[in-house]
């Protein structure tokens, strides 16, 4: 089983926090914000993205969760190391998260003990949100 607080897969090479330590909190990196990465970076580099999805084409469900909670979704992309969070309730159709950097460009959803059951491409509205819509199957 994952463990249930954000997994950092690799933050060498990335800034951290002026300490040098990956960062928690906004006042940790000084002029600039910290991404939920745990790196600092500068706030017009980050945005808010939104995961939604249905689970065989329909609203996520008890039943149709059972078979895949807990789920873990990660967030990745080619320049910025990705990062990932378990548990994600399977029923809530949702995942939003804040500060995300804008590399990070792929997410992936699936249960947390086995391969990703759905990915997809993190595209920018012209809210400068990030929406993804995914169906597990």
């Amino acid at each position: 089983m994952r463990p249930t607080l954000l997994l950092l897969l690799a933050i060498t090479g990335c800034e951290t926090s002026h300490d040098g330590a990956p960062c928690q909190l906004d006042g940790d990196c000084g002029s600039e914000v910290c991404a939920r990465t745990g790196t600092c970076a500068a706030a017009n580099t980050l945005r808010a993205v939104h995961v939604t999805w249905t689970v065989n084409g329909a609203a996520p469900s008890a039943g149709s969760c059972a078979p895949l909670d807990p789920l873990q979704i990660d967030f990745e992309g080619t320049i910025t190391p990705g990062v990932a969070f378990a548990p994600v309730p399977c029923t809530a159709g949702l995942y939003s998260i804040d500060k995300l950097p804008i590399d990070l460009d792929q997410v992936f959803l699936g249960p947390a003990s086995s391969s990703f059951a759905a990915q997809g491409v993190i595209v920018s509205g012209s809210d400068g949100n990030g929406n993804v819509k995914l169906d597990l199957r």
